[in-house]
């Protein structure tokens, strides 16, 4: 049982990753979407990417 567990566990892991990427691409495109190519859209899109991460636990 405690593999299936694990199993289990590694499997929602993965799906979490997978949602996390996409937040971050979908974020992304967002800001691409609304800025130009300069400075102020890559600071922006690094801003957004230090908050996603900055909202997760570090349990993974």
């Amino acid at each position: 049982m405690a593999a299936l567990r694990r199993a289990a566990q590694r499997y929602l892991d993965e799906l979490d990753s997978q949602s996390l990427t996409r937040q971050i691409d979908n974020a992304l495109e967002l800001l691409g979407h609304r800025l130009d190519e300069s400075d102020e859209a890559q600071a922006a899109a690094v801003a957004v990417g230090h908050r996603v991460l900055d909202s997760m636990d570090d349990s993974w």
